[in-house]
């Protein structure tokens, strides 16, 4: 095919076109200071300084390239990327053709291929009590992109919706502002390009990412607990977009004050906005994600077996997707229609791992009430001499009455190590064995008078 301009002239009309589609601001960022196009009759190559700027411009431009590139050259090519000590400027804007390069495999980042959406969308989450304020307060974010509720901060236990929301954010955000950046990542992905940035001295490249966004959502912030330098890192981040008005969205397994080792400065700013807990579902709305999965899965349903899992199964989202699935497996092995006497099979061993939830929640419960303290306190890294004796007692009875590993035990209590728990069984186990007296504010008493009341208010 003949193309519509010639090589030499190729890259500059590529790059108007794509300054037309992003706006010249973004443009003199990302393809002016960070990276150069380079066109070999084939694909489009762009060179950039490191994985971040390539990562970033794949994320986010792609899309805008391809289609600048095929309109100004009236034929399908492929974008391919080049990190380079030196992207240099093209040869072709000298007038000049492009000198022939072999690319090093190594260096190639692979055709682009871009994710235009995330998995989840708002429309398609199931809303009820438990979930209705964080689902109000993410569509307000959706509708204004800068709303009252900044810094949003939702927590509550694992699969319970919470990606879903973020997820569903950022897509409502792309169909009702198309012109509005954001970036949507986890604790985990932040922490690991912050030690890349650090190691490739990419800093600048790094902090441009994240703080020139409207919106920042992240994911699974907890992760940053325990990692000095992340939070440092992560604290400016938020300072910068706090401070140019932009909008902040984060989600968490617990609540700010009750992440162990997480900065006092990040606790305050999380807790600066607004802090929305999801709870888990009650029952019309377990039946209501079952009968919505099925449907989604091409199957109907008969209604009592719907009422049957909302009834029996009260975990998490999760939860109810497994038990569906091993319903339409059981069924499907064998050959029978699903009925309850198929769904009684399936209920009953989710059952039973429905009461070791029931059963760690209600020992935290039960130590925080008889210690008069929040269940907060527990899960915090408070260490005073109540909150620390009620946090190593409420770990010994999760670890004799329920059947939780230390790991599941000190992730549920705060996101503990394992090695806190494993170490406060120890000590009560100690002082039992002593047959210790032991204090907290105005009260003090035997520990195996202690464990004894709890003990019994757990029948």
């Amino acid at each position: 095919m003949t193309l519509a301009c010639p090589t030499a002239n190729a890259v500059q009309e590529i790059e108007r076109n794509l300054q037309d589609r992003i706006g010249p601001r973004r443009f003199q960022l990302w393809f002016r200071n960070s990276s150069s196009l380079h066109f070999d009759g084939r694909q489009v190559l762009v060179k950039v300084l490191n994985n971040f700027i390539g990562g970033w411009i794949e994320n986010h431009f792609s899309d805008h390239l391809r289609a600048a590139a095929q309109e100004t050259l009236q034929q399908e090519v492929q974008i391919a990327y080049q990190v380079t000590t030196d992207p240099g400027k093209s040869d072709e804007k000298n007038g000049s053709p492009e000198k022939k390069e072999t690319f090093p495999h190594q260096n190639i980042i692979a055709p682009t291929k871009l994710r235009r959406k995330l998995r989840n969308s708002l429309d398609s989450f199931i809303v009820g009590t438990g979930n209705e304020l964080a689902y109000s307060t993410i569509n307000s974010v959706a509708d204004k992109v800068i709303s009252p509720f900044n810094p949003l901060f939702i927590h509550g236990g694992c699969g319970l919706g919470k990606t879903h929301l973020l997820q569903g954010l950022c897509n409502a955000l792309s169909e009702r502002h198309p012109n509005v950046g954001w970036h949507y990542i986890s604790g985990e992905e932040f922490t690991n390009q912050f030690i890349v940035a650090i190691k490739s001295s990419s800093l600048d490249a790094f902090r441009r990412q994240y703080r020139n966004v409207d919106v920042l959502v992240i994911d699974d912030v907890h992760f940053l607990a325990n990692k000095r330098a992340t939070q440092e890192e992560f604290l400016h981040t938020f300072n910068a977009i706090n401070a140019a008005g932009k909008q902040v969205v984060m989600a968490s397994d617990a609540h700010p004050k009750s992440i162990d080792q997480l900065h006092n400065s990040l606790v305050d700013r999380f807790i600066s906005g607004m802090v929305v807990q999801i709870d888990l579902p009650d029952q019309p709305t377990r039946a209501k994600i079952i009968e919505t999965r099925a449907a989604q899965l091409g199957h109907d349903l008969p209604d009592p077996v719907i009422q049957l899992i909302a009834e029996r199964i009260n975990g998490n989202i999760r939860e109810l997707e497994g038990a569906i699935l091993k319903l339409f497996a059981y069924a499907s092995l064998c050959n029978k229609p699903i009925g309850m006497d198929i769904a009684e099979k399936v209920v009953r061993e989710y059952g039973r791992l429905d009461r070791v939830e029931i059963r760690i929640s209600l020992i935290e419960r039960k130590v925080a009430e008889y210690f008069n303290i929040n269940v907060s306190d527990i899960r915090s890294a408070k260490r005073t001499r109540n909150f620390a004796l009620a946090r190593a007692i409420a770990m010994y009875l999760a670890r004799k009455h329920t059947t939780l590993s230390f790991p599941e035990i000190g992730k549920y209590m705060g996101n503990k190590n394992h090695s806190t728990v494993i170490l406060a069984c120890q000590k009560i186990e100690q002082l039992l064995n002593l047959n210790q007296e032991v204090s907290w504010d105005t009260h003090t008493a035997k520990l195996t008078s202690v464990i004894a009341d709890l003990e019994q208010l757990l029948k």
